[in-house]
């Protein structure tokens, strides 16, 4: 009896426990980078003189774009029951790029109060394609299980031995304890542009792998967007409660709380808080949307501090593989796969449009692939496969075309012919026998007369119809309410088919 309840109070704590791992961000950001200040005075000024620079400097050229080689340290096989693989590393990725160029799909449902304050900006961080040594990697390694590489000292040394020079990679580690304290529920931090660290290859972002992409749901998988912003120079919006600063202007104040979740509400000096904001926590329990112009405006200046600006320089794009040198780069080649050209398609049906794109310098020197409809873009697809889904596309005419690029600039395209037609259904068939007078049918056959018929009621008017039998192939153009019989047909299997839809039925006369 003992031995029950002592189980069951360990189901109960299990089951608690399971439900605070996911209820919200707890990012020590903050702490771990004061912590390191007190330990390198020098670092604390370096940092207050690059804060007060930033805050004076409002405008910064937003028009460029920026590349950031990124490598992935992984630490164990199970990430609180979640496993973290390439693929995952990779929509992670993906999706987190969409964070922060504003192609994320609730992009466009920022609260009113805060759209004319959106902003986005043109920066990818993509895996780096050559390690250190010049050889060829997926910028991903993997490690057997290790913790504690969210201290601020006490893993120094592990640290300086995995990392790749911090001048010419972004260093992402992948943990489930990040302080070396058995506790599974911390999400992640980062710390913010310090020379001092980056000489020592200590600058980080440290992450729970099991709040990686799908190993979570979609708005707390942004949480790692949040750490790259630390990462970018970006502190938490909440910083210091009511009477602290974010170092940004046209972010309200927050008390810290977190308690407003997604809902609209007020503190602090009583304006509304931008609870969609990914530097705050609120955002996590499922609105995580936007950057404001400041943050956006803070981020590009961090890129030009020194313990970034080395990263996106293009000599460094070359050396870790993100570009590749004039006189080496082709044009991609692009086949559509499926539909094929012409094809007919009824209205309200989906279309899967599937690609094959491949690249002389291997398929992960692809970039992405932009899909067009009448010249209209639709989607674009950064990761494999290279394909996307149709719909409601309007009756009549349409150009599917699809234009690949790869990372060394160059592009290709293929375009198909598609037609959208009215929805059509299938005509009326009636299969007869002799057999069937037993099965109560309303008509039977005389003695001696045929045996065997297929009545077609015809439905449509523009498309033919084909009759398959043993020994038989025909095809028949039938007009509206027009009845289409078939007498004395052999036995076998009969199949009555329009062609053009892909649209069939058959029966065995037996």
């Amino acid at each position: 009896m003992k031995f029950k309840v002592v189980l069951f109070f360990i189901l109960l704590t299990q089951g608690g426990f399971l439900q605070e791992i996911k209820s919200q961000v707890n990012c020590r950001t903050s702490e771990v980078n004061e912590i390191y200040f007190q330990k390198n005075i020098s670092a604390q000024k370096e940092y207050k003189s690059f804060n007060k620079k930033s805050k004076a400097q409002n405008t910064t050229d937003k028009s460029m774009s920026y590349q950031i080689p990124v490598v992935f340290h992984v630490y164990g096989s199970s990430f609180n029951g979640k496993s973290v693989n390439d693929a995952l590393i990779k929509r992670a990725l993906e999706e987190l790029n969409k964070d922060f160029q504003g192609l994320n799909d609730d992009y466009g449902s920022v609260n009113s109060m805060f759209s004319s304050i959106k902003q986005s900006i043109n920066i990818t961080f993509r895996l780096a394609k050559k390690d250190p040594d010049g050889n060829q990697t997926s910028g991903i390694v993997y490690y057997s299980e290790k913790s504690g590489y969210g201290n601020s000292s006490s893993s120094d040394g592990q640290i300086m031995a995995d990392a790749w020079d911090n001048y010419k990679y972004m260093n992402v580690y992948i943990q489930n304890d990040l302080y070396g304290d058995d506790a599974t529920n911390n999400s992640g931090l980062a710390w913010y542009p310090i020379s001092n660290m980056s000489d020592n290859n200590l600058a980080r972002v440290v992450y729970n792998g099991a709040y990686l992409a799908t190993n979570t749901d979609k708005e707390f998988a942004s949480t790692l967007t949040h750490e790259f912003g630390h990462w970018l120079n970006l502190i938490h919006t909440f910083e210091g409660g009511c009477e602290g600063t974010d170092e940004v202007d046209d972010t309200p104040r927050e008390d810290g709380l977190h308690n407003l979740k997604c809902l609209a509400g007020t503190n602090c000096d009583g304006d509304f808080v931008n609870t969609e904001n990914y530097m705050g926590y609120n955002g996590s329990s499922g609105c995580y949307k936007m950057f404001t112009e400041g943050q956006v405006n803070r981020m590009l200046l961090a890129l030009q501090h020194p313990a970034r600006i080395t990263l996106w320089q293009t000599q460094n794009l070359l050396d870790t593989g993100l570009l590749i040198p004039k006189g080496e780069n082709s044009n991609p080649e692009v086949t559509i796969n499926d539909p094929v050209d012409n094809s007919i398609f009824e209205e309200q049906t989906s279309i899967m449009v599937t690609t094959t794109i491949s690249d002389l310098n291997g398929n992960d020197n692809v970039d992405k692939a932009e899909f067009y409809v009448d010249d209209i873009l639709v989607d674009t697809v950064e990761l494999l496969p290279f394909e996307t889904t149709l719909s409601d596309l309007a009756i009549g005419n349409h150009i599917v075309k699809v234009i690949a690029y790869n990372h060394g600039g160059l592009s290709n395209s293929a375009e198909i012919s598609i037609t959208v037609i009215p929805k059509i259904n299938f005509p009326e068939i009636t299969w007869i026998s002799s057999n069937d007078i037993y099965a109560g049918n309303n008509f039977q056959f005389a003695s001696g007369e045929i045996t065997r018929r297929i009545e077609i009621k015809a439905i449509i008017n523009t498309h033919n119809i084909i009759v398959k039998g043993p020994d038989f192939e025909q095809s028949f153009t039938t007009s509206l309410e027009e009845t289409l019989i078939i007498d004395d047909i052999a036995q076998g299997t009969w199949t009555v088919e329009i062609a053009s839809l892909n649209k069939k039925t058959s029966k065995t006369f037996n």
